[in-house]
């Protein structure tokens, strides 16, 4: 019996040796806290506005050419061919009265974007074809105008409410001619010149406007392609 005693005494010793103290309650550990969460991702920096270029101008602005509704006389009959985007592709107008000697085109040019902090300034040459092939003519310029595309020229009312209207160039086909000639061909170019940031649009002067080389672009309206009628002295 003293042995087995003594073996069940020795077994309690090591037994409280090896176990834990308890700890009162305002000593127990805080329980652990949850795993830190992933650092918080910094809000992205919202990327600095787009500065206008040339190829932004360029894609931007787009001159048409055609006879206006108002123009339409008897005598002519005019055929609007467009694109899939409804932009003209190219006008066929034909003329069945040989004492016409006027006929006048508009030529529209509309920018799908405002140029606030670099204005623009659109130099528009508008050309004469006479005649196709070996009889054709050299082509002669018929008209020219200029014009600035600024803070509006995007908008169809300005800030007061006012129409702002289009840069609008009308022609005469026919202008300085003696007579009616068998057929003739009218195009635009219209050159786009980009100017420096920060040029203030009010101080423009687009007849004396320059820029750089890199600023510069040419675009084209839509040919024009007019026939005319035989007169009873050709047939």
């Amino acid at each position: 019996m003293r042995a087995t005693g003594a073996a069940i005494l020795l077994l309690f010793v090591f037994s409280a040796c090896n176990a834990k103290p308890i700890r009162p309650a305002d000593e127990q550990p805080a329980p652990a806290a949850p795993a830190a969460a992933a650092e918080a991702t910094p809000a992205p920096v919202p990327a600095p506005a787009a500065t206008t270029n040339i190829g932004t101008a360029e894609e931007a602005i787009k001159t048409s050419a055609t006879v206006a509704e108002a123009d339409r006389v008897p005598g002519i009959t005019v055929d609007e061919q467009r694109t899939y985007r409804k932009d003209l592709a190219l006008v066929n107008i034909q003329v069945s009265d040989p004492a016409l000697r006027e006929l006048w085109l508009s030529f529209v040019t509309t920018s799908s974007k405002s140029f606030r902090s670099r204005p623009v300034v659109a130099k528009l040459t508008v050309w004469r074809e006479i005649g196709v092939g070996e009889n054709a003519r050299e082509r002669e310029q018929i008209g020219a105008t200029q014009f600035v595309l600024g803070a509006l020229a995007s908008q169809k009312k300005s800030p007061e409410g006012h129409d702002v209207p289009q840069p609008t160039y009308q022609v005469d086909a026919l202008g300085g001619l003696d007579a009616q000639p068998d057929t003739m061909l009218i195009s635009g170019e219209l050159e786009i010149l980009l100017l420096p940031e920060g040029t203030p649009e009010s101080i423009v002067d687009p007849a004396a406007a320059t820029a750089e080389p890199r600023d510069t672009a040419m675009k084209l309206s839509n040919p024009v392609r007019i026939d005319f009628a035989p007169t009873a002295d050709a047939q």
